[in-house]
């Protein structure tokens, strides 16, 4: 998900959104003092995010769910979070005041993610070492 905001935002000359290090300075109390801090702030909080998030798609898959209805759920838990928690946390707007484009640019993003992890998911579990 990294990587796919990072070529939209070059594509489209888009600012990445605070509202992640907002929530992780309010949710564990840590402040960085630098722009270098920061960056590392928030490539922490990107990777230990997406990880938690992909601990749960091999817990879906555990349970026995695959296809659509595995990455359906996956995606409804990922998205609907975001959704709910950074406004929760008073860092973002709640989302009826978001725009289309804002909730269709970070859908797609959701949706990239759900999609590579369950792949990756599936090769993980089918023992092939490529697609």
């Amino acid at each position: 998900m990294s990587l796919s905001q990072f070529i939209e935002m070059k594509i489209t000359k888009r600012e990445g959104s605070d509202s992640p290090l907002k929530a992780a300075e309010k949710v564990f109390d840590v402040h960085p003092d630098n722009e270098e801090a920061r960056g590392k702030l928030v490539n922490l909080i990107h990777y230990a995010y997406g990880t938690s998030w992909g601990g749960f798609r091999g817990i879906i898959g555990a349970l026995g769910l695959n296809g659509i209805p595995a990455h359906a759920l996956h995606f409804s838990s990922v998205f609907g979070t975001e959704l709910v928690m950074l406004p929760g946390l008073k860092v973002a707007p709640p989302v009826k005041e978001w725009g289309t484009k804002e909730i269709s640019v970070s859908g797609i993003h959701h949706i990239i993610y759900v999609l590579v992890s369950g792949v990756v998911f599936d090769l993980l579990k089918s023992g092939r070492k490529s697609v």
